[in-house]
């Protein structure tokens, strides 16, 4: 349970998924961590996001340059 939007992997990925080689190795590693899920729930309200398999690919890749290896999810 997340208890805002704000700060959450979810808002992270709007921010980053149009320029990923901005986004930050702790950013890419929360959303990777959040990988398979298809929703959240903040503040009691069920909020349905999946990080479809083009992110998750754009993302790892970024992981990849970050820290030489692929994440493990």
């Amino acid at each position: 349970m997340l208890s805002s939007r704000k700060g959450s992997y979810i808002d992270k990925l709007d921010n980053i998924k149009y320029n990923m080689s901005k986004a930050s190795l702790e950013d890419v590693t929360d959303i990777l961590n959040h990988y398979g899920q298809d929703s959240a729930l903040i503040n009691g309200i069920v909020n349905h996001k999946k990080i479809t398999p083009l992110e998750g690919a754009s993302l790892n890749a970024r992981y990849k340059e970050l820290t030489g290896h692929d994440h493990p999810v």
